[in-house]
């Protein structure tokens, strides 16, 4: 059972990287609550910690956009220009399915990231920093949750779970039950619930 932290925003968190080091760490909220942010602040954390060909950033979020008025979205370079011996691993393109509507979507995210998890898995890094990974869970299986978590001794791991993109589409349900379970098997659940 992981050690639950709730918090209304990022700034009211406060651990350092290292409180979390050697631990599976999920971080979830709402669109536009700064999970990224969050992840991000660990990562730099870390880089002054750790050579950077330690650490891994596997990056699955679009570039950011305004949704209902909402920055959401996002992606780490956005926040930081990453040392260039950090390994970086994204798709070439991302899709957002249930903005665009279109669920089949989901399917075609999965195919180009789930190389990329692969990938990771071969490189047998320290500390791996995965940004969105809800967007991979859409259409991701119980069997790709447990071969995440197995990338590396250190994770800090983003993810969507909120309401302002909620549908009744198979995708948001597979998304949310994989969500849940990624933060049930972790050490450290971090919710970032705005007031």
């Amino acid at each position: 059972m992981p050690l639950e932290i709730v918090v209304s925003k990022p700034s009211e968190l406060h651990l350092s990287f290292n409180d979390i080091d050697s631990l599976k760490t999920v971080i979830t909220g709402e669109g536009g609550s700064g999970k990224t942010l969050l992840t991000v602040r660990f990562l730099v954390e870390a880089l002054a910690r750790v050579p950077g060909q330690d650490l891994l950033v596997i990056d699955f979020a679009p570039p950011s956009f305004l949704y209902k008025s909402v920055k959401i979205g996002g992606m780490v370079e956005e926040y930081i220009d990453l040392p260039s011996d950090v390994k970086i691993l994204k798709p070439e393109k991302v899709y957002t399915p249930r903005v665009s509507k279109d669920p089949s979507l989901a399917g075609e995210n999965y195919r180009n990231m789930e190389p990329l998890i692969d990938l990771a898995l071969s490189l047998h890094k320290k500390y791996v920093f995965v940004n969105d990974v809800s967007l991979y869970l859409q259409a991701g299986t119980v069997k790709d949750v447990r071969k995440l978590l197995s990338l590396a001794p250190t994770m800090v791991i983003n993810g969507y779970l909120g309401r302002l993109l909620e549908d009744s589409s198979e995708i948001t349900e597979n998304e949310n039950k994989l969500m849940h379970y990624l933060s049930a098997l972790s050490d450290l659940h971090i919710h970032i619930e705005p007031t």
